[in-house]
């Protein structure tokens, strides 16, 4: 069976890749990995470890 999404999620995903799509591929990989493993300061924390601290605020306001 496939995974069910409620459309926020999709809204969400959707924001998501918008604001990845400046990224290297293969770091964005890794930043939506990071996104589906951790949540609140974890997933900042190691967010600005893998793409730095400017673009890590900046995908956290584009996704808000």
């Amino acid at each position: 069976m496939g995974s069910i999404f409620k459309p926020e999620d999709k809204t969400r995903r959707r924001m998501i890749e918008r604001a990845l799509e400046d990224l290297d591929p293969n770091i964005r990989d890794a930043v939506k990995r990071l996104i589906e493993d951790y949540q609140g300061k974890d997933l900042e924390k190691k967010l600005r470890d893998l793409i730095g601290l400017k673009k890590t605020i900046d995908l956290i306001e584009k996704t808000k």
